[in-house]
Formats: C-alpha cells, structure tokens, sequence
C-alpha cells in the first residue's frame, strides 16, 4: 500500500482552502482512492492554508506528517500530525516552531524524529 499526499483545495482562493489529502493506492498509484484528509478541527482552521506534507512511517506503524501551516506571506509555521489508524483519521500533535517554512521530517536510526524547516527573516 502506498499513501499520496497531496494539496488540493476547492479553487476558490478563500484562505483555509488548501488543505492535505491522503490518497491510498493499491498497487505503486496507479490506480488512487481518496482515503482522508488533514484538517485540524482548530478555531483557525478557516483562515490557515495547510500543505507540503512530510511524511514518515514509524516502527510501531504510526504516521506523521509535518505540515507547513501559513495565514500570509509573514505568518507561517510547522505542525506535526498523527495517525493511528494506516492514513484513515489525523490528530494535531505538536506545533514544531512558532515561525518557519515548509518542514521535512527524518527518523533517526536512534528512533528520535528530526524537523528541518526554512526560516525567512
């Protein structure tokens, strides 16, 4: 099984519309089912874009992905979400860093996870 993470949006522009979708696919993408999406219940989930997904798969089979989290141009930051359950249902984790661009996230061979994100002054 392979999970594709991919932003996408309902093309109106409105802030909170790009938004993670994880698709699952059988046999390397050919073919794609939409199996979830990542969307924070959050009070600001309406006026955050979420997207460019990191993704890892932990030993014990959990997921998480690293979500560059941005309200403008000046106003964006990293947080981290989980799954339990092969990609079906999301849960917020953590917010990496208060300030930073799009993050990708590497498990260590020691088992700790390692976030870099781009920071902008």
């Amino acid at each position: 099984m392979v999970l594709l993470f991919v932003t996408v949006g309902l093309g109106d522009g409105k802030p909170g519309d790009p938004f993670v979708a994880v698709y699952a696919s059988p046999d390397n993408g050919l073919k794609r089912n939409c199996l979830s999406a990542i969307q924070p219940t959050s009070p600001d989930t309406r006026f955050v874009n979420r997207y460019y997904a990191s993704p890892v798969l932990l030993p014990n089979s959990r997921i998480v992905a690293a979500l560059c989290c941005q309200v403008d141009a000046r106003n964006a930051w990293p947080e981290l979400f989980a799954s339990d359950d092969a990609g079906h249902t999301w849960h917020f984790v953590t917010r990496i860093s208060d300030w930073g661009g799009p993050t990708h996230v590497l498990r260590l061979q020691d088992g700790r996870l390692l976030a870099t994100y781009g920071y902008r002054v």
